[in-house]
């Protein structure tokens, strides 16, 4: 599969890296190793690349790509059910983003810790932190993951029964994924509508 062909990209690409004797090459593979196994959801192999990426980094001080990795890592470890391990990285990553003043990945740092807070079960704390996620979004232009954190905040607003106010943020989201004919977002969307009249 496509999975397996990007692997065995990212073998020979470690090979090449480790040849120049270069950490930061090593870690710069290390680190799209992590993100490829987490969509296989093999989390362990994830988080070990992750955390060997993350070492370099920390090694030669490179902010901007220690907040990317703590950020990946968050999102590994919310997948794979440690999610008081993920708050810990989201927010160590976000302090570096807030410190670089970079809207668009403030806005991710936000989002997913809202999705931490969901699996939590912590509703409240999901709201707040998309509603700045949104904001953020709202304000940079970037249309399309305004509707992916649209879709957190309204799945916030159904758990407490604020159905009004899930069904005023989904319209939005429908809006942008009807534009870009996303049929998933938009499945889940309708699933999300459906809320509704189970309660």
């Amino acid at each position: 599969g496509e999975y397996d062909a990007a692997e065995d990209e990212l073998y020979s690409a470690l090979e090449l890296a480790e040849q120049d004797n270069l950490e930061m090459n090593d870690a710069y593979v290390l680190f799209y190793f992590g993100i490829l196994y987490n969509k296989q959801e093999k989390y362990k192999k994830s988080i070990r690349h992750l955390k060997m990426a993350l070492e370099i980094y920390f090694k030669y001080d490179s902010q901007m790509e220690i907040a990317a990795t703590l950020h990946n890592l968050g999102m590994v470890l919310t997948n794979s059910g440690k999610v008081e391990e993920s708050m810990d990285c989201f927010n160590r990553s976000l302090k570096i983003k807030i410190e670089f003043e970079d809207s668009n990945t403030i806005a991710s740092s936000y989002n997913q810790i809202a999705n931490a807070y969901l699996a939590q079960g912590a509703f409240t704390f999901a709201i707040d932190n998309s509603r700045k996620s949104l904001g953020y979004y709202t304000k940079i232009g970037n249309h399309y993951n305004a509707g992916i954190t649209s879709i957190v905040l309204s799945d916030s607003y159904a758990q407490i029964g604020y159905f009004n106010e899930m069904e005023e943020y989904l319209k939005e989201s429908k809006s942008v994924f009807s534009e870009f004919n996303n049929y998933f977002m938009l499945g889940k969307i309708a699933a999300l509508f459906g809320l509704e009249y189970f309660n």
